[in-house]
């Protein structure tokens, strides 16, 4: 059972972080605001493993709700995007030989997307060698495009610039975080796994079901997590050396960082103003080894809590992927021409 509740809450963090990144929110940009709220906040029946085996891989009503926002967001920010252009498409860094600084002065000529340099005579400073290469690889990234293959963006694309790809590979997704009995690849082990795909929530456990995880990540082309580059694609790499993790990976750690962002997932959550349920509030990484021994020791309940925590950590990532995206997009391009990986850090 889900709560659904709509409550009258003055515009604080939210808004301010979104006019913060020159983004904005409510009645500043034209568009009508209601106040809302969204908990996803299960009832709790008596637990049992049998009830938790029988839900886990299932599509249930939550599968629909989004983590509760504080403020007035723009009306459908966290199901459609604020602007309807495609960053991957105004993408060039991807090209050999082409960096940022010749990214930023064809987005300056003009050339903000593919279609436009096909269309465009060779800009000026631009050898007709590189000019080639440029035509050459675009036809390619398109043909990639269209046919979706993802891993030819994974490779070409900095593992920095993985963001770009956010737009158009966002249909095969899936956020991820993993539980673990400590922070030692070597000598500890991966407990629990969520998976949320925008539609669909599913947890793997130790002991249960982990070893389907494989094929629940077969088709997912995008991979978000965060600070999974030095976590959680480890410890998967070792559990399931042959599981395919070539995935273009937005690890938002980096991406937040970028816009300013400070701390662990839940302090930017509390920045943003994404609230927790009451059951998991509050609780921490290290919350989530203690409830596993108790879990091993027998207490059921301990499951079920550390159930909900993790698959709270994977849904957050989702509104937190749209603000990284938007954020870095609009610094990018409606932010002076400059990528972002080559702005001052903010202060």
């Amino acid at each position: 059972m889900i709560r659904i509740s709509a409550r009258n809450r003055s515009a604080s963090s939210f808004a301010g972080m979104m006019g913060r990144f020159g983004l904005t929110t409510g009645r500043s940009a034209g568009v009508d605001t209601e106040p809302w709220a969204v908990s996803i906040r299960p009832s709790r029946a008596s637990p049992s493993r049998s009830r938790i085996s029988n839900t886990r891989g299932h599509e249930t009503a939550a599968n629909k709700a989004f983590p509760r926002l504080r403020g007035p967001p723009r009306k459908g920010f966290l199901r459609r995007a604020v602007s309807i252009a495609r960053m991957l498409r105004e993408t060039f860094v991807h090209v050999p030989g082409v960096g940022y600084r010749t990214e930023e002065r064809l987005w300056r000529m003009g050339i903000r997307t593919w279609d436009d340099f096909s269309a465009a005579r060779r800009p000026r400073r631009l050898s007709l060698k590189l000019g080639h290469r440029i035509e050459d690889e675009l036809t390619r990234s398109s043909e990639a495009l269209r046919r979706g293959r993802h891993r030819y963006f994974a490779r070409g694309l900095w593992p920095r610039d993985h963001w770009r790809a956010w737009r158009e590979f966002r249909h095969a997704i899936a956020f991820l975080d993993i539980e673990t009995t400590g922070l030692s690849i070597g000598r500890d082990a991966i407990t629990v796994v969520g998976v949320y795909d925008g539609a669909r929530k599913r947890s793997f456990v130790q002991g249960d079901n982990l070893e389907d995880l494989p094929a629940a990540m077969a088709r997912a082309k995008l991979l978000v997590t965060f600070n999974g580059s030095r976590f959680d694609v480890p410890f998967l790499r070792k559990a399931f050396p042959r599981m395919a993790l070539d995935q273009i990976h937005l690890d938002l750690l980096h991406p937040l960082r970028r816009l300013g962002f400070v701390g662990g997932l839940k302090a930017i959550e509390t920045q943003v103003g994404i609230l927790r349920s009451e059951e998991t509030s509050g609780l921490a990484g290290f919350d989530a080894v203690r409830l596993w021994h108790a879990y091993d020791a027998g207490d059921d309940d301990a499951l079920d809590l550390l159930l909900e925590y993790n698959m709270e950590d994977v849904v957050n990532l989702e509104p937190l992927a749209e603000l990284a995206y938007e954020g870095l997009r609009s610094l990018c391009l409606d932010g002076g021409f400059v990528t972002a990986d080559r702005l001052p850090r903010p202060r």
